[in-house]
């Protein structure tokens, strides 16, 4: 049985349609636990509607308001009141494929160690497709997460990662993990991240068991038109990194995050791209902030 944790912020737009995708499952073993973290459009009429529809096919939709601002506060909250120890986060504006939680359920009965796993994320563009000025490698700040390879389950490579818009954790390893860290992530309308990548780091680190990516586990990242702005990039290039260096700098990679800083350092002095120009300052300023920490 899993349960399905939405964190959601104003964004009552979409997720009437991440519900409605998730009531489409081809799968019945589910609950879904809506975290309303302060809204204040319609939100919560929204999912009243809603839990209509879910009752009748017989899935528990269940509402929670979180007042404490911030995307891992939030995060945390669907964690201690899900009813499962099988949790999936998905963003409030993704749209999941129907086989999605069949495609866990197989990846879990196959690697039955696993603890964490990443699914695949495709951008769903608002005028169906990029802004021109978007080149493909920044895709990623619109929560693209692509496993090279075929589309069966695996366990992660050194480099690879998950994304917070569509991953799967067991409940009592978050619990062991203390959570996810409060400082990082989104707050409100503040953009932040790495709190995910932080506790896999640690489940790593601690060897607490295996990590996988399950590619056909894919989930619609949309994004409307109003949204593709460069001045968004540039807030996510910088406050993502910026918690990135947090991350590693935290979590046994003190050494790695250093002299990654020192590369960035250059980079920074002598590339003229202003989308990676605020990449590698906010890495620089949040290892600055690190250092700081210890004067």
């Amino acid at each position: 049985m899993f349960t399905i944790v939405i964190c959601t912020f104003n964004k009552a737009y979409s997720l009437a349609n991440t519900l409605d995708s998730i009531v489409a499952q081809d799968y019945s073993e589910y609950e879904v636990l809506v975290v309303d973290n302060n809204s204040n459009d319609e939100t919560k009429n929204i999912i009243a509607k809603k839990q209509i529809l879910f009752r009748k096919k017989g899935i528990n939709l269940i509402y929670i308001f979180e007042k404490i601002q911030g995307l891992s506060s939030a995060r945390n909250t669907g964690s201690k009141n899900a009813n499962f120890n099988y949790l999936i986060y998905v963003d409030d504006d993704c749209v999941l494929i129907s086989n999605l939680l069949l495609e866990y359920s197989r990846a879990l009965s196959t690697f039955t160690n696993c603890v964490i796993a990443g699914g695949s994320i495709t951008p769903r563009w608002g005028n169906n497709h990029s802004p021109k000025w978007l080149k493909p490698n920044f895709y990623w700040l619109f929560g693209e997460m692509k496993y090279i390879g075929d589309n069966k389950p695996r366990l992660l490579k050194k480099k690879e990662t998950i994304n917070g818009g569509n991953f799967f954790i067991q409940k009592d390893i978050l619990d062991i993990m203390g959570g996810f860290n409060t400082n990082l992530g989104h707050k409100g309308y503040s953009s932040g991240g790495s709190e995910e990548q932080e506790i896999l780091l640690k489940i790593k680190n601690k060897n607490m068991g295996q990590c996988l990516c399950i590619p056909a586990a894919l989930v619609l990242h949309c994004f409307p038109e109003e949204r593709l702005d460069q001045n968004y990039v540039i807030d996510r290039l910088f406050r993502s990194n910026y918690d990135r260096a947090l991350t590693e700098f935290n979590n046994g990679r003190r050494v790695v995050s250093i002299l990654r800083a020192i590369i960035y350092l250059t980079k920074y002095i002598f590339i003229p791209n202003r989308f990676l120009r605020y990449q590698y300052w906010g890495y620089l300023k949040g290892i600055q902030e690190c250092l700081l920490s210890f004067l």
